[in-house]
This record gives C-alpha cells, sequence and structure tokens, in this order.
C-alpha cells in the first residue's frame, strides 16, 4: 500500500519539475512572467530516496539519486537557460 502513495509523491514531484519546466521556459521566451520552484521537488525526491529507500524499477539508489537529480538540473537550469540564450542571439 504504501509504494503506491510513494508513486504517487513520486509522479507529483516530476509534474511539479513539468510545471516549473514550462514556466521557465515561457518566461525565457517571453522575458518576463512566473518562474518555476526549483527546490521542492528536489527535497521531495530526497525524502523519497532516503527515508523511504524507495528504488521504483533502479538497480540502487545511487541510480535514483543520479536520474531524478539529472532529470531535476535539466528541467530547472540546462533547459531554460538554454532556450533563453538562443532566444537571446534572435533579438
Amino acid at each position: 500500500m504504501l509504494a503506491f502513495f510513494d508513486i504517487g509523491i513520486l509522479l507529483a514531484a516530476v509534474a511539479g519539475d513539468f510545471v516549473s519546466l514550462v514556466l521557465n521556459v515561457r518566461r525565457a521566451v517571453r522575458g518576463h512572467g512566473a518562474s518555476g520552484v526549483p527546490g521542492i521537488s528536489w527535497l521531495i525526491y530526497v525524502a523519497l530516496l532516503e527515508w523511504r529507500k524507495e528504488i521504483f524499477f533502479f538497480a540502487s539508489v545511487g541510480q535514483v539519486g543520479a536520474a531524478l537529480t539529472g532529470f531535476h538540473v535539466l528541467c530547472h537550469f540546462a533547459v531554460p537557460w538554454t532556450i533563453e540564450l538562443l532566444c537571446r542571439r534572435k533579438s
């Protein structure tokens, strides 16, 4: 039963990263607007890994941590900064 709860929390955190990605991209393209909150979803990922020892479909906790942290960094920093850099060059 707790596995379903953990998966629900993980999906909510991933959805939060996607919402932040969309907000950050819109802000990069338009030059203004709301931005995402980068820390919340990553703290949820850490809580699931450290306190619940949940590995989902990965082989180890290290793989889960690396994959989720990489995904988080892409959503909050790498993709929005790249799009902002590309939009600045066009104008």
